[in-house]
């Protein structure tokens, strides 16, 4: 965490700024974040199409997409921040029956208290932000992480500019795909094959002709490049 600390000191957050890839990015993103006490985070962006993305750290079977995420709606008509979470919804009565399940779907995650931060606003052709959560009960919440609301703000505005260097959010799902599969050597993509028709790793490694060892060692680099964390990940991605 030391690295982090000394990066995310520097006024101009050259350690996110610098990420070579748009999977470093996330995962600097991610660690940042939680170093400020804010272990998840959901990113969701509106292109001047009108098609959503979105990155998040959060399962799928508690995130129930873009398209249906509050953030978009209110929190994205100015550059002011919004208290989320679970824990904030007794303020925020005019939320639909509807609206008021999906943040209560979210907490299945852990993310009861946290900060939505928008990065662009609604008057512009594209917008969108950071929600970035915690597990914690509203009165802890608001005695701790809340405190760093400026960091965050200035990590969210860094982040930004990188995610629009790389073109993160103008690529296709499809685009992005190639991208990440394209960084893979070859003889990385053929573990990731092994991988995501679930040999285990003696297998793996058997079938390949090297050591169980090294296959390990592969793994976490196809893991690293492509922005996964498990076997489970690798396999969806491996169907796109």
């Amino acid at each position: 965490m030391t690295s982090i600390r000394k990066a995310r000191s520097r006024s101009d957050l050259d350690w996110v700024v610098s990420s070579p890839t748009a999977a470093t990015l996330w995962r600097r993103i991610e660690q940042a974040a939680a170093d400020l006490g804010f272990p998840l985070y959901i990113y969701v962006f509106v292109r001047r199409d009108g098609t959503r993305f979105h990155h998040t750290n959060i399962p799928a079977r508690y995130y129930a997409g873009p398209e249906h995420d509050p953030f978009l709606v209110y929190c994205c008509n100015n550059l002011g921040h919004t208290l989320t979470g679970a824990e904030f919804l007794p303020d925020y009565r005019y939320l639909s029956e509807g609206e008021q399940a999906f943040i209560q779907q979210a907490r299945g995650s852990g993310m009861r208290s946290g900060i939505g931060i928008p990065v662009r606003t609604r008057s512009n052709p594209e917008y969108g932000g950071f929600n970035f959560g915690t597990h914690l009960p509203r009165a802890e919440f608001e005695a701790g992480p809340l405190k760093q609301l400026e960091t965050l703000r200035t990590l969210c505005l860094a982040a930004q500019q990188r995610i629009e260097e790389l073109g993160v959010v103008a690529e296709a799902p499809d685009q992005q795909h190639a991208l990440a599969m394209g960084s893979l050597t070859p003889r990385e993509r053929e573990i990731f094959d092994l991988l995501a028709i679930g040999l285990p790793r003696a297998d793996m490694a058997d079938r390949a002709g090297i050591s169980p060892h090294t296959a390990s060692t592969h793994i976490k680099r196809i893991y690293r490049k492509l922005g996964v964390r498990s076997r489970a990940e690798a396999m969806t991605l491996r169907m796109q």
